[in-house]
């Protein structure tokens, strides 16, 4: 790669940040109403104008040149991201205390259940 940044269109930035966030090309022609062999070949141009030989070398090189978003939460991958707020919400059940104990169970009120698992900021907009 040369020291000037690359030129990339709109549509490869598009798709290496979806790429970066860990969608499959099968995932991001779903989203975007593609063919896989269109988000192939809009690939394999960027893979040619960055010099890079794969996706993750084509994703680190624009991003390392400031033509990708930060990376933040949403960039560490749906999967990770998901088990991160999993986590997040686990943490928030084991904090309840118990409303009942029958035989030595301690029961929780399924409504506060389901209000620590939700989206906090969704519970703060419905109320």
């Amino acid at each position: 790669m040369s020291a000037s940044v690359p030129v990339l269109t709109d549509r490869q930035i598009q798709l290496l940040t979806l790429a970066a966030d860990g969608h499959t090309s099968i995932e991001i022609g779903r989203m975007l109403f593609l063919s896989t062999a269109t988000i192939k070949n809009h690939f394999v141009d960027a893979y040619y104008r960055l010099g890079a030989r794969d996706r993750t070398q084509a994703v680190l090189i624009a991003y390392r040149a400031g033509l990708l978003p930060a990376i933040g939460l949403e960039a560490v991958g749906p999967t990770e991201a998901r088990a991160r707020a999993a986590e997040a919400a686990l943490r928030r059940v084991a904090a309840l205390k118990p409303c009942a104990t029958i035989h030595g169970h301690h029961l929780i009120d399924l409504d506060d259940v389901l209000a620590a698992v939700a989206d906090p900021d969704t519970i703060r907009s419905a109320a």
